[in-house]
C-alpha cells in the first residue's frame, strides 16, 4: 500500500497537471484567435507563394516545423473545439475544482 506522503504526492501531480491542462487550453484559445485574426491567411506552407507577404519565405514550416502544413495547424483548433465542448460539459468543472 502506498505510503501517506507517495498518496500526497498523487494528488499534487494530478492537480497539477489539471492545472497544466486548463492552461494550455486557454493559452491555445488565444492562439487560436491570433488565427481568427488573419494568421490562417499569412502562413505560407510548401504550395503557398505570397512573394508581396511581410518577411516572405516559400514555406514557414521549413527547419523545426519541416513536415507541417497550414491545414495541421488549422486541425489542431478544431480539436481544441472538441475539448472546450467536452470542458463545457462538466468536465471543465470537474478540472477547476482539483486545479492548483
Amino acid at each position: 500500500m502506498p505510503t501517506r506522503s507517495t498518496r500526497s504526492d498523487f494528488v499534487t501531480r494530478t492537480r497539477q497537471e489539471a492545472t497544466n491542462l486548463i492552461q494550455a487550453v486557454d493559452n491555445l484559445a488565444e492562439l487560436k484567435r491570433q488565427w481568427d485574426r488573419g494568421m490562417n491567411t499569412w502562413l505560407v506552407d510548401a504550395s503557398g507563394s505570397d512573394p508581396q507577404a511581410e518577411d516572405y519565405e516559400a514555406n514557414d514550416f521549413a527547419g523545426a516545423h519541416e513536415g507541417l502544413m497550414v491545414a495541421d495547424v488549422a486541425a489542431v483548433f478544431t480539436t481544441l473545439a472538441a475539448i472546450e465542448t467536452v470542458l463545457s460539459q462538466g468536465h471543465g468543472t470537474n478540472m477547476e475544482k482539483v486545479r492548483s
